[in-house]
């Protein structure tokens, strides 16, 4: 009830003094807790952005990993949104066996700083044309392992010891280049990025 009476004395109706007061003192009040407890859980300032150049096409595509890499490096710089850790909490609640093992991963991984560390090496540059060129690089994971850590499969192994090849094909916009398709090697040709199409929706997302 006293709540609603605060509110309605935004709207211009009569309310006591006596009762707003108070509302009004615990409203800053709890403001004030919030921003103090966001200052104790704010992180380091955010990381400035990495600094491009698309002169060439093997400096545009570093660039474009640049951006990548920080992208993941804002991610960790904010502390977990309370709403995402609520979510996997209350998963956790709800679920049992594999289920909630997967949760609890989940919420692990979300609330770590662990940073994924790639190794990306240009293998070859082709220029098709004088607008055109096609870039071959490999990326591998050489993200320390965890103690006791195993890989899920041969084929996971595999892939961590010789990485993944992928083919960047740049277009000369001006006298930049920029990345305008971005393919996957592995198990055949795949191009990632691809605008969808008009279909009739029937993709049903992990239950």
């Amino acid at each position: 009830m006293v709540e609603r009476q605060a509110r309605g004395a935004l709207v211009g109706e009569l309310v006591d003094e006596s009762v707003v007061m108070p509302v009004r003192f615990r409203t800053l009040l709890l403001i004030a807790c919030i921003a103090g407890a966001s200052a104790r859980g704010l992180a380091a300032d955010p990381p400035a952005a990495p600094v491009t150049n698309l002169g060439s096409p093997e400096a545009a595509l570093r660039s474009y990993w640049a951006l990548i890499d920080w992208r993941e490096a804002l991610r960790r710089s904010r502390t977990p949104d309370a709403a995402e850790t609520s979510y996997h909490r209350m998963m956790i609640e709800v679920t049992a066996g594999r289920t909630q093992k997967f949760y609890q991963s989940i919420q692990a991984l979300a609330e770590s700083d662990r940073q994924t560390k790639l190794e990306r090496k240009i293998i070859s540059t082709t220029q098709e044309s004088a607008q055109r060129a096609v870039v071959l690089a490999n990326i591998r994971n050489v993200t320390p392992i965890p103690p006791g850590a195993k890989p899920g499969s041969p084929s996971l192994a595999q892939r961590r010891q010789k990485g993944e090849d992928y083919k960047y094909v740049l277009t000369l916009d001006g006298s930049q280049w920029k990345v305008l398709e971005v393919w996957s090697l592995f198990m055949g040709s795949r191009q990632l990025y691809g605008q969808a199409g008009p279909d009739y929706p029937v993709y049903v997302p992990p239950q």
